[in-house]
């Protein structure tokens, strides 16, 4: 029987030379090791998805809602979210926070830094259908809403609807 490559592992592999554990961790994070859940200057611990944990009057408290309120000088807002500038969740630094007052405009910014990033126009949107970004001009974006797509993608995919249900 063969066992996982990760050192100390001893349960049977599963798919690449890993465990079940293992390679869902790989999955998820690109790595087989789990992240460090060890105390980080004594301030909490290090949570699964990447955020800092710590308990006060037994309640678990993230770290950077912690930083954003002192900083705000008060509660956060209902539906506030609390936004990391580099987007490393363990980076508290009051200077790389961003108080969003709602989890839409928290999607916005990561939609607008993704199309940066990617093609070098903030404002441009995705294609829903072919994934190319493209001005507003270029695209027929459905009302209401910050989602795009050419008008060419679009009637390939009615095609392909229509030849599946024939």
């Amino acid at each position: 029987m063969r066992l996982c490559s990760v050192e100390g592992c001893n349960k049977p592999f599963h798919a690449k030379l890993l465990c079940k554990s293992h390679h869902g961790i790989m999955r998820k994070r690109g790595t087989p090791t789990p992240p460090p859940r060890r105390k980080q200057n004594g301030s909490g611990c290090l949570t699964s998805d990447g955020y800092v944990k710590f308990q006060r009057d037994n309640k678990r408290i993230y770290e950077h809602v912690e930083v954003a309120q002192r900083a705000l000088g008060r509660q956060l807002p209902r539906g506030a979210v609390v936004h990391h500038w580099n987007e490393n969740k363990s980076d508290n630094r009051p200077e790389n926070l961003l108080i969003c007052p709602n989890s839409s405009y928290h999607k916005l910014i990561h939609q607008r830094t993704d199309a940066y990033e990617a093609c070098g126009h903030a404002g441009w949107l995705k294609c829903k259908y072919c994934g190319q970004y493209e001005s507003r001009g270029g695209l027929y974006i459905w009302p209401n809403t910050n989602v795009g797509a050419h008008r060419t993608c679009i009637n390939e995919y009615k095609r392909h609807q229509r030849q599946q249900e024939a």
